[in-house]
Order: C-alpha cells, then sequence, then structure tokens
C-alpha cells in the first residue's frame, strides 16, 4: 500500500479577493505547495514553465484575464522560439496543472489549457480547406474598428 506524505495544504481567506484573483498570488500558493511536496527538479521545472508564461503576458494581472487564445497563443510562440514539440508539451501540461488547481481552489471557473495540445504536422491538400480558429478573439475591437464593420 502507498503511502501518500503530501501535506494538507490549505489556503486561508484573510486576503481581499483583489487579491486572492491575482495570478501572483496563486502563482506563490503553488510554488509553495510544489516546494515542500516535489523533487527539486519537478519545482524548477514547473516554476520555470509558469513564469514563463507569465512572461509573455504582463499585462495580465488576474486569473480569469487568461483565455484558450493566450494558452494557444503561448504554444504558437514556444514553438517558433525554436523549443521542440514535446518540450512545449511538457509546459502545456504543467501550465494546464497548475490550472487545474487553481479550478480545484474556486480561484478560477475554467482552464483554458484544457484540449491545448502539441500535434504532429499535418500535411495539407490544396483541394482542402481546414477551419482555423481565428485569433482575434484575443484582442480588444477599438471604436474605429466597430466603424469600419458597420
Amino acid at each position: 500500500m502507498k503511502q501518500d506524505n503530501t501535506k494538507e495544504y490549505s489556503v486561508e481567506i484573510t486576503s481581499s479577493d483583489e487579491e486572492r484573483s491575482r495570478v501572483s498570488y496563486w502563482g506563490g500558493l503553488y510554488e509553495g505547495f510544489l516546494f515542500e511536496n516535489a523533487p527539486a527538479s519537478t519545482y524548477e521545472r514547473y516554476s520555470r514553465a509558469i513564469s514563463k508564461f507569465f512572461s509573455y503576458f504582463p499585462e495580465k494581472k488576474f486569473v480569469d484575464d487568461f483565455l484558450r487564445c493566450h494558452a494557444e497563443d503561448f504554444k504558437e510562440r514556444r514553438l517558433k522560439e525554436g523549443a521542440s514539440p514535446r518540450t512545449v508539451g511538457i509546459e502545456l501540461s504543467i501550465l494546464r496543472g497548475f490550472w487545474r488547481f487553481l479550478v480545484r481552489m474556486e480561484a478560477a471557473m475554467l482552464n483554458p489549457f484544457i484540449g491545448v495540445k502539441v500535434g504532429k504536422k499535418q500535411v495539407r491538400s490544396p483541394d482542402i480547406q481546414i477551419y482555423e480558429p481565428r485569433k482575434e478573439r484575443c484582442t480588444s475591437v477599438s471604436a474605429t474598428d466597430d466603424q469600419q464593420l458597420a
């Protein structure tokens, strides 16, 4: 029978709601949990992946600011930087786990990393059109864009 050596990790509800919804607050709690319960190499790898993701979106301060399009953008940017598909897949898995933690702790309503994976290269036939979701959903629409659409 396997013995569970992980410590119970609880969250005190003494901070303000705004602070509790900040990414930095939850990132610190998650890293503290990993530091106490995971091997040093796991802690370092997870910390690097989470920090790298947040460094791509410095303007985002709250957990619910992140959508699936940000997860997809992170994946594409990492691949364009030359990271191997395996490395990016591991980073996505780490981030999926972090967001799973946030959902369990009721800090996030959804996990934007569910279903975001690094696939094998697809060979496209010139005769077949493949639907690709529009990335504009992540950007805000300005007043001039609204006038152009009308």
